[in-house]
């Protein structure tokens, strides 16, 4: 980097000579000393990776820590770092340019479930479970019922799993695995087989999977363990025009991107209820995003403002619960656009 004062700094004149003398000498400089540019990190708030870029600043490219090269998707990179989001997150894709982490099912962070041939649950709860080997829960999602009469149930949650349970160079089987119950007696809970339908299911390294119902079932024993609060949603003064429409409810831890919850109220019947996550909430002051839609078309998916209703909105666990009271207010207040609501591929 050339001086813009011709004249050079005081202090950097010896070394120079020095420079010139080790050439004459036949030795090596072993520093560049035109490059003294420091870089200082701001505070960007939560998320923020701790490094901003400078002349000479880390590459987030060359990989986030855990040993598999890639970026870490959920480390919510600083934009003002200049990180290139073309350059990849490893996973095959080069992102937006943008910086923002690929949500689909592209990504294998993200957690890609078909439920098919449910014929016996199309009415009833279905609850899908991400649990590590010691049995601890990593997100969840609450069909309520599975579907509007279809066979099939999709499930997509951006960035579920975390940057320590992605598989690694060589991986045969994944570190995380599925457990499927539906609520075949109707109680409201999770009973063991044969009273409820249940099963522990292999998760393909690459997050995606379609699962076809068996009578395979096996008990959830024991059953995962939770991170110690609830997600509560608190549906209150909902119009007229809601009623008989779906509404679906993600949760999103903001440090990490990661979606840890999902509930899908298949049908709103016009009283006002509580949609509640089990476990999905620490309750350590973790900050989180809730986004929640209303399917206005009847597409069973997020069309985005011109076609549904949609909000968004943070909120803290604060050492307890994280509640939401989805009423007029919250309401008028926080109607946005959202992003996490992606498709499972065809």
């Amino acid at each position: 980097m050339g001086m813009s004062n011709p004249k050079p700094a005081p202090g950097l004149a010896p070394m120079r000579l020095l420079a010139a003398l080790s050439v004459a000498l036949g030795c090596t400089a072993v520093a560049d000393f035109d490059d003294y540019t420091e870089a200082e990190d701001g505070d960007d708030g939560p998320g923020d990776t701790g490094m901003d870029a400078g002349a000479g600043d880390v590459d987030a490219a060359a990989g986030d820590g855990d040993g598999d090269g890639d970026v870490d998707a959920a480390a919510n990179v600083d934009a003002a770092a200049n990180v290139d989001a073309a350059a990849g997150d490893g996973d095959g894709d080069t992102g937006d340019g943008d910086a923002e982490p690929v949500l689909g099912c592209d990504n294998p962070a993200t957690l890609c479930v078909r439920v098919t041939s449910f014929s016996p649950h199309v009415d009833e709860r279905v609850e899908i479970e991400l649990v590590t080997e010691d049995h601890l829960l990593r997100a969840r999602a609450i069909l309520n019922p599975m579907s509007d009469g279809s066979t099939t149930a999709d499930v997509v949650m951006p960035l579920a799993i975390p940057d320590v349970d992605l598989p690694e160079e060589g991986d045969t089987e994944h570190k995380l695995h599925l457990e499927i119950n539906a609520d075949q007696n109707k109680s409201g809970d999770y009973d063991d087989p044969p009273d409820d339908h249940a099963w522990i299911v292999d998760l393909p390294l690459d997050g995606n999977l379609t699962y076809s119902h068996n009578t395979v079932f096996e008990r959830l024993d024991p059953r995962a363990a939770g991170l110690g609060a609830d997600l509560v949603v608190e549906l209150r003064e909902l119009d007229a025009i809601h009623i008989g429409r779906m509404i679906e409810v993600m949760l999103v831890e903001a440090s990490t991107g990661r979606a840890v919850g999902l509930y899908r109220l298949g049908e709103f019947d016009g009283f006002d209820q509580d949609l509640v996550l089990p476990g999905v909430v620490d309750p350590g002051d973790i900050a989180y995003e809730i986004q929640i839609y209303i399917d206005m078309d009847d597409s069973r998916r997020y069309g985005g403002t011109d076609d549904d209703d949609s909000w968004k909105a943070p909120r803290t666990s604060d050492g307890g619960n994280v509640v939401v009271t989805f009423d007029d207010a919250f309401r008028d207040a926080d109607e946005a656009e959202l992003n996490y609501q992606q498709d499972f591929p065809d």
